[in-house]
């Protein structure tokens, strides 16, 4: 039997080629399959079992805004400059208000990266708690300068939102999840429910679980 050395010739090298081109193609659709498992396993929602009895009066404290129906509600913890978040106010809460859901929004304004205009009018938005003022960020506009004298009441509202999203943070983290803007929280039955929303999913899960008969 002769022992082919480091320096013996390949002689079909369009065969190597092709088996070498067919492990890349399968290995590709390995990694795109598990891409795409693990953003799905994501969009799942998570089920808040540990100190879940601090979810509800969490969320009720924060600076929240109520439009919608009468029919159940689905809590959304959202800011004016995340990613995900400007699909999310301009698709996914139309489709959730269309189905007669009650949706609270609680907007933060984050620590860092600041953005005065857009920090005065989550601000007022935490302060007048209306709805209406959603407007120019549910048709992906600019928000409105804000008059505001004092920049300690700015802050004040500000920091109402980001401590509410510090204290909803954690009973998450004891529940193996992460908190992140956009996210739904929502009760099925006596569970409470948390998904991210940056695709839509989590407001088509919410509504697959809030409907009548699920």
């Amino acid at each position: 039997m002769q022992i082919l050395g480091p320096s013996a010739e390949v002689r079909r090298p369009w065969l190597v080629a092709l088996m070498g081109a067919a492990a890349l193609a399968a290995a590709g659709l390995a990694m795109a399959g598990l891409v795409g498992l693990a953003m799905s396993l994501r969009a799942e929602p998570v089920t808040v079992v540990i100190a879940d009895e601090e979810l509800g009066p969490a969320l009720a404290e924060a600076p929240w805004a109520e439009s919608g129906g009468e029919g159940p509600v689905v809590w959304v913890v959202a800011s004016g400059q995340c990613d995900g978040c400007a699909d999310l106010l301009g698709r996914d809460l139309a489709q959730l208000e269309a189905e007669g859901l009650r949706v609270r929004l609680i907007l933060v304004s984050p620590r860092e990266g600041r953005h005065p205009r857009l920090d005065a009018w989550t601000a007022a938005f935490a302060e007048t708690r209306d709805p209406s003022l959603l407007a120019p960020l549910r048709a992906h506009r600019p928000v409105p300068e804000v008059p505001r004298d004092d920049p300690a009441i700015i802050e004040g509202y500000l920091e109402w939102g980001r401590a509410s999203y510090d204290r909803i943070a954690a009973i998450v983290a004891r529940n193996g999840a992460t908190l992140r803007a956009p996210s739904l929280f929502w009760r099925r039955g006596a569970e409470w429910r948390l998904a991210v929303g940056t695709d839509g999913a989590a407001a088509d899960r919410a509504l697959r679980e809030l409907a009548p008969g699920a």
